[in-house]
C-alpha cells in the first residue's frame, strides 16, 4: 500500500473517531484512533503522531482508565513539546489534570493546572501579536493608497 492510500485511511479513520468521540461514544473513538497505529505514515509522521496519541489518551481518560490515558498522554505531549505545538500540549494537560484531579493527586493537578496556564497565555500572546502586526499591515497599505505616510 502506497503512502497516499495510507494517510487517505489514518485521516479517514482518525475523522470517525473525531465523530464518535463528539458524539460520547468514547470506546468506539478509542477504536478508530488505536486503529491508525499500525501505519507506518501515522507513525513517522510526528505532527500527525501526536495528536493521535492525545486523543487515544483522552479517549481513555473519558473511559475512566487512567494509566492508559497517562501513557498515551505523556507519549503524545512529548511529540507536541518537541513540535511546539501549543493547542496539543493544552489538550494534554487538561486531560491529566482531570485523570490527577480523579485521583486526589493535588501536586500533578497544581503542576499540570500551571503548564495548562502557561500554554493559554503563549496562545493567546500569539494570537494578540498576530491581530496588532495585521492591523500594523493594514494601516501601512491603506496610507499608501492615500499618499500619507505613517511611522510604526
Amino acid at each position: 500500500m502506497n503512502s497516499g492510500d495510507e494517510s487517505g485511511i489514518v485521516s479517514t479513520r482518525v475523522n470517525l473517531g473525531n465523530v464518535y468521540y463528539e458524539n460520547k461514544e468514547f470506546e468506539k473513538a478509542l477504536k478508530n484512533y488505536k486503529s491508525v497505529l499500525i501505519y507506518d505514515v501515522a507513525r513517522q509522521n510526528k505532527a500527525m503522531y501526536s495528536p493521535i496519541l492525545i486523543n487515544i489518551g483522552i479517549a481513555y481518560e473519558k473511559l475512566q482508565q487512567p494509566d492508559s490515558a497517562v501513557l498515551y498522554l505523556n507519549k503524545g505531549l512529548a511529540l507536541a513539546e518537541e513540535l511546539g505545538f501549543m493547542e496539543y500540549q493544552f489538550n494534554a494537560y487538561s486531560s491529566l489534570l482531570a485523570v490527577d484531579s480523579a485521583k486526589n493527586d493535588v501536586i500533578s493537578v497544581m503542576r499540570n493546572l500551571r503548564k495548562m496556564l502557561e500554554i493559554k497565555d503563549s496562545i493567546w500572546n500569539s494570537d494578540v501579536a498576530e491581530k496588532i502586526a495585521e492591523i500594523e499591515i493594514q494601516t501601512v497599505t491603506e496610507k499608501k493608497g492615500t499618499g500619507k505616510t505613517t511611522s510604526i
